[in-house]
């Protein structure tokens, strides 16, 4: 499934007071919101400068996979850190069943750590090939990618397919944290 996402404003697609019209991520937010895969940090705040952390993202990547294909997202995990009680197992369980995520090592997930650009790369690239159900990949010049890093031919996938421009032309800056206007962006996009 794809959408295109309508130009203009956003007034009225979200109850955001903290994301104005005009801002790069607005219409991003809006989709995400309309679709149901972020209800915000309060009901009247998105918090688009607060980071991102790995649980958050498995919560945003496993509603955007039901979101884009239709269908529910069920799967186990082997990470001893992510219990049945928090509102996150589920959504672990479906990025790992369909390998978006294998995890910080084979026990754990860290799910309160911030997540790096890199990762997410590494996460949008893998959910991009499980919902295709091909491999993508493509090239970039960012100069701060080292070809043989574990998130190279993710961020050219992402590149390819204009889900990411980089934060310059020439750096994708790998090693830093994603917010939550960022990520609106990269999963708007990859929709």
């Amino acid at each position: 499934a794809a959408w295109n996402l309508a130009g203009g404003s956003t007034t009225g697609a979200h109850p955001f007071t903290d994301v104005a019209d005009g801002i790069y991520f607005a219409e991003h937010v809006a989709t995400l919101y309309q679709r149901g895969i972020t209800i915000g940090v309060t009901p009247t705040n998105y918090g688009p400068q607060q980071v991102v952390t790995r649980s958050q993202m498995a919560a945003f990547l496993a509603r955007t996979y039901e979101v884009m294909t239709g269908s529910a997202c069920i799967g186990s995990h082997p990470f001893i850190d992510v219990t049945d009680n928090t509102y996150f197992a589920h959504d672990v369980g479906c990025l790992y069943s369909l390998g978006v995520t294998v995890g910080t090592s084979p026990e754990t997930f860290s799910p309160d750590r911030e997540l790096s650009r890199a990762e997410m790369a590494a996460f949008l690239a893998r959910m991009f090939n499980a919902v295709s159900g091909g491999t993508c990949s493509g090239t970039h010049s960012f100069i701060d990618v080292p070809p043989a890093s574990f998130y190279a031919d993710a961020v050219g996938c992402l590149k390819i397919h204009n889900i990411t421009t980089g934060t310059s032309a020439s750096h994708y800056s790998p090693n830093l944290a994603v917010d939550r206007g960022q990520m609106a962006s990269f999963l708007a996009r990859l929709m």
